[in-house]
């Protein structure tokens, strides 16, 4: 277990441990984009490596 520091926006300090794995998905900084379409930076989750590997794994061609 660690702690993990969720950069975005309004925490611009650069830490070691800045993302995390978590059923599947990955979270770390990432760039979206807001309503007036302005770009920030947001902690936001996708589908991890590992997942995608073990897809790809499950449903390759024969």
């Amino acid at each position: 277990m660690r702690i993990v520091y969720c950069k975005d926006d309004d925490r611009k300090d650069n830490r070691e441990h800045a993302n995390f794995d978590f059923i599947g998905y990955i979270f770390r900084p990432r760039h979206a984009k807001n309503k007036y379409g302005k770009f920030f930076t947001n902690f936001l989750p996708a589908m991890s490596g590992k997942a995608k590997k073990a897809i790809r794994k499950e449903v390759r061609w024969c």
